[in-house]
Protein backbone atom coordinates (compact mmCIF):
# COMPACT_ATOMS: atom_id res chain seq x y z
CA UNK A 1 0.00 0.00 0.00
CA UNK A 2 2.58 2.52 1.16
CA UNK A 3 4.17 1.75 -2.39
CA UNK A 4 1.49 2.56 -4.40
CA UNK A 5 0.63 6.04 -2.34
CA UNK A 6 4.53 7.17 -2.96
CA UNK A 7 4.28 6.08 -6.95
CA UNK A 8 0.86 8.24 -7.08
CA UNK A 9 2.75 11.07 -4.87
CA UNK A 10 5.82 10.92 -7.65
CA UNK A 11 3.38 10.88 -10.52
CA UNK A 12 1.16 13.86 -9.43
CA UNK A 13 4.72 15.14 -8.14
CA UNK A 14 5.90 15.30 -11.89
CA UNK A 15 2.61 16.45 -12.98
CA UNK A 16 2.94 19.27 -11.72
CA UNK A 17 6.29 20.42 -11.98
CA UNK A 18 5.13 19.87 -15.82
CA UNK A 19 3.17 22.64 -15.46
CA UNK A 20 0.18 21.88 -17.03
CA UNK A 21 1.59 22.67 -20.44
CA UNK A 22 1.71 26.15 -19.23
CA UNK A 23 4.66 28.51 -19.95
CA UNK A 24 7.09 30.61 -17.62
CA UNK A 25 7.98 32.95 -20.43
CA UNK A 26 6.91 36.49 -20.73
CA UNK A 27 3.83 37.10 -22.88
CA UNK A 28 4.79 39.40 -25.96
CA UNK A 29 2.86 40.77 -28.19
CA UNK A 30 2.48 43.39 -31.42
CA UNK A 31 1.80 44.84 -34.44
CA UNK A 32 3.57 44.98 -37.71
CA UNK A 33 3.19 47.70 -40.37
CA UNK A 34 4.40 48.29 -43.61
CA UNK A 35 4.63 52.03 -44.89
CA UNK A 36 1.53 52.78 -42.37
CA UNK A 37 -0.55 49.68 -43.61
CA UNK A 38 -0.92 46.37 -41.42
CA UNK A 39 0.94 43.49 -42.75
CA UNK A 40 -1.23 40.35 -42.76
CA UNK A 41 0.58 36.60 -43.31
CA UNK A 42 3.99 38.15 -42.49
CA UNK A 43 6.22 35.50 -40.22
CA UNK A 44 7.77 37.43 -37.52
CA UNK A 45 10.97 35.75 -36.09
CA UNK A 46 12.93 36.63 -32.52
CA UNK A 47 16.61 35.54 -32.91
CA UNK A 48 18.49 35.42 -29.96
CA UNK A 49 21.05 38.33 -30.12
CA UNK A 50 24.22 37.15 -27.91
CA UNK A 51 23.52 34.51 -24.72
CA UNK A 52 19.75 33.96 -22.99
CA UNK A 53 16.89 33.68 -25.37
CA UNK A 54 15.39 30.96 -27.68
CA UNK A 55 13.88 31.27 -31.07
CA UNK A 56 10.37 32.30 -31.08
CA UNK A 57 7.68 32.63 -34.10
CA UNK A 58 4.31 34.62 -34.70
CA UNK A 59 2.20 34.84 -38.38
CA UNK A 60 0.64 38.57 -38.57
CA UNK A 61 -3.29 38.53 -38.59
CA UNK A 62 -5.51 40.39 -40.91
CA UNK A 63 -4.67 43.53 -38.29
CA UNK A 64 -0.74 43.19 -38.37
CA UNK A 65 -1.42 41.67 -34.90
CA UNK A 66 0.88 38.83 -33.44
CA UNK A 67 1.22 37.20 -30.42
CA UNK A 68 5.01 35.26 -30.35
CA UNK A 69 5.17 31.72 -29.19
CA UNK A 70 8.62 29.76 -28.27
CA UNK A 71 7.46 26.16 -28.19
CA UNK A 72 3.50 26.61 -29.49
CA UNK A 73 1.55 29.19 -30.41
CA UNK A 74 1.34 32.53 -27.98
CA UNK A 75 3.25 30.71 -25.22
CA UNK A 76 5.82 33.71 -24.90
CA UNK A 77 8.99 34.66 -25.53
CA UNK A 78 11.82 33.53 -23.82
CA UNK A 79 13.97 36.51 -21.62
CA UNK A 80 16.95 38.14 -23.94
CA UNK A 81 17.71 40.40 -26.38
CA UNK A 82 16.48 39.72 -29.85
CA UNK A 83 17.09 40.54 -33.33
CA UNK A 84 13.49 40.53 -35.18
CA UNK A 85 13.01 39.02 -38.74
CA UNK A 86 9.53 40.14 -41.02
CA UNK A 87 8.95 38.06 -43.60
CA UNK A 88 5.48 38.22 -46.00
CA UNK A 89 4.81 34.84 -46.33
CA UNK A 90 4.29 33.30 -49.63
CA UNK A 91 1.20 33.87 -51.69
CA UNK A 92 -0.61 30.61 -53.68
CA UNK A 93 1.19 30.99 -57.43
CA UNK A 94 -0.83 30.06 -60.32
CA UNK A 95 1.72 27.25 -62.21
CA UNK A 96 3.06 28.78 -65.57
CA UNK A 97 1.82 26.62 -68.35
CA UNK A 98 4.81 24.70 -70.32
CA UNK A 99 6.01 26.69 -73.14
CA UNK A 100 5.18 23.21 -75.25
CA UNK A 101 1.53 23.85 -74.06
CA UNK A 102 0.95 26.85 -74.56
CA UNK A 103 2.37 26.29 -78.56
CA UNK A 104 0.09 23.31 -78.76
CA UNK A 105 -3.17 25.99 -77.92
CA UNK A 106 -1.98 28.44 -80.21
CA UNK A 107 -1.41 25.89 -83.17
CA UNK A 108 -4.43 24.15 -82.49
CA UNK A 109 -6.90 26.89 -82.44
CA UNK A 110 -4.93 28.55 -86.40
CA UNK A 111 -6.58 27.41 -89.33
CA UNK A 112 -3.21 25.16 -91.40
CA UNK A 113 -2.87 28.63 -93.06
CA UNK A 114 -2.43 30.70 -90.08
CA UNK A 115 0.03 28.73 -88.67
CA UNK A 116 3.24 30.69 -89.31
CA UNK A 117 2.07 33.86 -87.19
CA UNK A 118 1.63 31.41 -84.39
CA UNK A 119 5.03 31.07 -83.20
CA UNK A 120 4.96 35.06 -82.82
CA UNK A 121 2.12 34.80 -80.57
CA UNK A 122 3.61 32.09 -78.64
CA UNK A 123 6.86 33.93 -78.08
CA UNK A 124 4.74 36.95 -76.98
CA UNK A 125 2.62 34.74 -74.65
CA UNK A 126 5.89 33.17 -73.15
CA UNK A 127 7.60 37.08 -72.68
CA UNK A 128 4.08 38.00 -71.09
CA UNK A 129 3.41 35.20 -68.60
CA UNK A 130 7.58 35.43 -67.36
CA UNK A 131 7.20 39.42 -66.95
CA UNK A 132 3.89 38.11 -64.60
CA UNK A 133 5.95 35.73 -62.90
CA UNK A 134 8.54 38.62 -61.47
CA UNK A 135 5.69 40.64 -60.58
CA UNK A 136 4.32 38.52 -58.79
CA UNK A 137 7.79 37.32 -57.30
CA UNK A 138 7.57 40.92 -56.09
CA UNK A 139 4.12 40.43 -54.23
CA UNK A 140 5.26 37.53 -52.52
CA UNK A 141 7.86 38.90 -50.50
CA UNK A 142 6.88 42.74 -50.09
CA UNK A 143 8.93 43.19 -47.43
CA UNK A 144 12.25 44.46 -47.85
CA UNK A 145 15.47 41.97 -47.96
CA UNK A 146 17.05 44.45 -44.40
CA UNK A 147 13.83 43.16 -42.45
CA UNK A 148 14.27 39.16 -43.94
CA UNK A 149 18.02 39.11 -42.70
CA UNK A 150 18.63 39.03 -38.88
CA UNK A 151 22.35 40.28 -39.64
CA UNK A 152 21.17 42.89 -41.45
CA UNK A 153 18.02 43.63 -39.62
CA UNK A 154 17.48 47.36 -37.42
CA UNK A 155 14.75 45.14 -35.86
CA UNK A 156 15.69 44.30 -31.72
CA UNK A 157 13.61 43.41 -28.97
CA UNK A 158 14.31 42.86 -25.16
CA UNK A 159 12.79 40.42 -23.54
CA UNK A 160 10.82 41.00 -20.62
CA UNK A 161 11.89 44.90 -20.52
CA UNK A 162 9.52 45.17 -23.29
CA UNK A 163 6.41 43.21 -24.10
CA UNK A 164 4.42 45.05 -26.26
CA UNK A 165 5.98 46.05 -30.10
CA UNK A 166 5.49 48.09 -32.60
CA UNK A 167 7.73 47.56 -35.89
CA UNK A 168 6.96 49.95 -38.73
CA UNK A 169 8.55 48.67 -41.89
CA UNK A 170 9.07 50.61 -44.46
CA UNK A 171 9.41 49.40 -48.27
CA UNK A 172 12.31 51.48 -49.39
CA UNK A 173 14.55 50.64 -46.25
CA UNK A 174 17.83 49.26 -47.10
Amino acid sequence: MLRVYSLTLAAGGLFFLAGCGGSAFPSVTGTVTLDGQALDGAQVVFSPDGAGGQVATAVTDSSGKFRMGTFKLGDGVRPGKYRVTVTKTAEALTPTPYFGDVMAKKFAAKAEGERKDAGKEVSQDVKQMQSEQKAAAKKRRPTPPVYQDPTKTPLTADVPAQREYKFELKSDAQ
